[in-house]
């Protein structure tokens, strides 16, 4: 009455049936796969493994980079050091020169002190000499004037 109506298909053959429900149905056959068959169990932990193996691998590049980074931290450190030693080692030489310097200061100091002195002695000697010779040129027209006035 009003129940659905459904398509009837006649057969005409066993033969032909088959043949419709052959087409309607997918070959059963196993399709040889590229792969050994995975069961549906062990997919979860296929993708388990596979990112367990990114983070070891993540954790082995870190762990090699940070030992590139200790051994370059130990490489500055020793340069670091060696530089050290090089900088104490100019200071000792460059303050043996200052030393050095400063003696030869003192000495060069002495050394203009005493003739610092010996120009004055020469200076107050010349003034002295100069001043006699000017007494005796004074003196010496005086001695002519009086040598010159008893002979009249």
């Amino acid at each position: 009455m009003f129940g659905s109506r459904k398509k009837k298909i006649q057969v005409k053959s066993v033969e032909d049936y088959l043949k419709g429900e052959d087409a309607r149905i997918p070959d059963t056959e196993p399709k040889p796969s590229a792969g050994p068959a995975i069961p549906p169990k062990a997919k979860p932990f296929i993708a388990q493994a596979v990112i367990t193996l990114f983070i070891l691998a993540l954790m082995l590049v870190a762990f090699s980079q940070l030992s590139g980074l200790r051994s370059q931290v130990a490489e500055l450190q020793a340069g670091k050091e060696g530089e050290a030693r090089a900088l104490k080692m100019n200071i000792v030489e460059i303050a043996a020169k200052l030393e050095k310097s400063n003696r030869r200061v003192d000495v060069l100091t002495d050394a203009v002190a005493v003739l610092q002195r010996e120009l004055d002695a020469e200076k107050s000697l010349r003034e002295k000499a100069e001043a006699a010779m000017a007494a005796k040129q004074a003196a010496a027209p005086d001695k002519a004037k009086k040598a010159a006035k008893p002979a009249r």
